[in-house]
C-alpha cells in the first residue's frame, strides 16, 4: 500500500499528492486528467443536502445520482485506460481494476471496497461497501469503473449488510435507461487565477490540507479540528444531476437546491469564521477546490462576492445564505447569478 504512505513532512498520503492537483485558479484537477475537476466536500453535508432536496421537490434522486456519477467515473477511467494500458487491463481483468480503484478510493475518503464474487459467464459481480461516503454515488464509481473495462452497460443495486456496511450487486448488458446519456454536464471554461498557497516542501499539496487526518484502512478523511468527515468528489456528475431536474421540473428546482443547503448551513456553528479576512476565505475556497474568491465586500447583515471558475455555484450561494442566518439569527435571502463566462455573481442579505 505504498500509495497511502503519508508524507513525512505533512503526513498527507503520497497518492493524493500524486493523484491531484491545486491550481491557482482556485480549483483542484486529476494530475492525469486536467479536464477532471474534483472538490473537497463534507460528506454528512452533501448526504444532507441530497435528503433535503428530496424533501423539497418530493421524488427521489438516487438513480440520477448514479447514472450521472456512472458516466463521469466511466469517462474518467477510459482517459486513464487508453492504448496499450487498455489491453493490459482487459486481459488482466477487472479485479487489477478493482485493486487500484479501491487504494485510491480509500485515498480520496470513499470508504472500503471489497470484490466479493465475480461471475463473467453471467455478467454478474458483487462488492462489499464498508462506511461509504454516498451509497448512490459509490454505486456510480463501481459500475461506472466496471463499463470502461469491459465495454458493456449495467446496473447496480446496494443492499445494507449491517451497520454502515452495504452489498452491490452488478449485472451488465440491460437495456440502457437512456437517463444516463441526458446526464452531461457541459463543458466548463476556467478563467486564470493567481492563488497561492503555503505548500509543503517535500509533496507540494498546500499545508491546509495537512489538517485534514486519513484513515487509510477504512478509507476516511476527517477534519482535524471539528472530526466531521470528508471526501474528493466530482462536482460535474452533481451539477450534471441539478441541471437535468431543472429540465425537467422546472426552474423552482435552483431555488429548492439553494434552499436544501441553507437549511443545512443555518444550523451550524460559523462563529470561528467571523475574523476571517478576504484572503483567508478565498485560500480556503481554493483548498476545496470550490473556485476563486476575486471580491467580497460585507456589513454585518449583508454580503456581495464575486467567485470565478465556482463549482457547484447554487451549493455556494446556499452556504452563504446559510451561514449569514447562523451569524445574524434572521433569515437570509440569496440573489445569485451565474455569468456566461461561470463567474458567480452573489448578494446575501439577512
Amino acid at each position: 500500500m505504498a500509495g497511502s504512505r503519508p508524507c513525512h513532512v505533512c503526513a498527507v498520503p503520497r497518492r493524493i499528492s500524486r493523484s491531484l492537483t491545486w491550481n491557482p485558479e482556485g480549483t483542484i484537477t486529476e494530475t492525469r486528467d486536467p479536464e477532471h475537476r474534483m472538490i473537497l466536500a463534507d460528506v454528512e453535508g452533501i448526504n444532507q443536502l441530497f435528503g433535503n432536496i428530496e424533501n423539497l421537490i418530493g421524488i427521489s434522486i438516487q438513480n440520477m445520482l448514479t447514472e450521472s456519477k456512472a458516466r463521469a467515473t466511466r469517462e474518467f477511467t477510459r482517459k486513464l485506460l487508453r492504448g496499450w494500458k487498455r489491453q493490459v487491463v482487459r486481459r488482466a481483468g477487472l479485479g487489477l481494476v478493482i485493486k487500484r480503484m479501491g487504494g485510491l478510493a480509500r485515498s480520496f475518503g470513499y470508504g472500503d471496497l471489497e470484490v466479493l464474487h465475480v461471475d463473467w459467464r453471467n455478467n454478474r459481480i458483487e462488492w462489499r461497501l464498508r462506511d461509504p461516503y454516498s451509497v448512490p454515488l459509490m454505486c456510480g464509481d463501481l459500475r461506472g469503473a466496471t463499463e470502461a473495462v469491459k465495454d458493456v452497460v449495467g446496473t447496480v443495486e446496494a443492499e445494507p449488510e449491517g451497520e454502515n456496511t452495504y452489498i452491490v450487486r452488478g449485472r451488465l448488458s440491460p437495456p440502457p435507461s437512456g437517463m444516463e446519456e441526458r446526464l452531461t454536464a457541459p463543458a466548463a471554461r476556467v478563467k486564470r487565477g493567481d492563488i497561492t498557497y503555503r505548500r509543503c516542501p517535500d509533496c507540494g499539496v498546500p499545508l491546509r490540507v495537512s489538517g485534514f487526518a486519513w484513515d487509510p484502512d477504512c478509507g476516511i478523511i476527517r477534519d482535524g479540528r471539528t472530526g466531521a468527515r470528508y471526501a474528493f468528489i466530482g462536482p460535474a456528475s452533481i451539477q450534471a444531476v441539478f441541471d437535468e431536474l431543472a429540465s425537467e421540473l422546472g426552474e423552482s428546482i435552483p431555488e429548492a437546491v439553494v434552499e436544501a443547503q441553507r437549511m443545512r448551513v443555518a444550523s451550524l456553528d460559523f462563529e470561528p469564521w467571523r475574523g476571517f479576512a478576504l484572503e483567508k476565505f478565498r485560500d480556503l475556497l481554493g483548498v476545496m477546490g470550490f473556485g476563486n474568491l476575486v471580491s467580497l465586500e460585507s456589513s454585518p447583515d449583508r454580503f456581495t462576492a464575486r467567485i470565478e471558475n465556482a463549482a457547484l455555484p447554487l451549493v455556494i450561494a446556499g452556504t452563504a445564505a446559510g451561514a449569514l442566518e447562523a451569524f445574524t439569527g434572521r433569515r437570509a435571502t440569496t440573489e445569485w447569478t451565474v455569468t456566461p463566462d461561470g463567474d458567480l455573481e452573489l448578494q446575501v442579505t439577512a
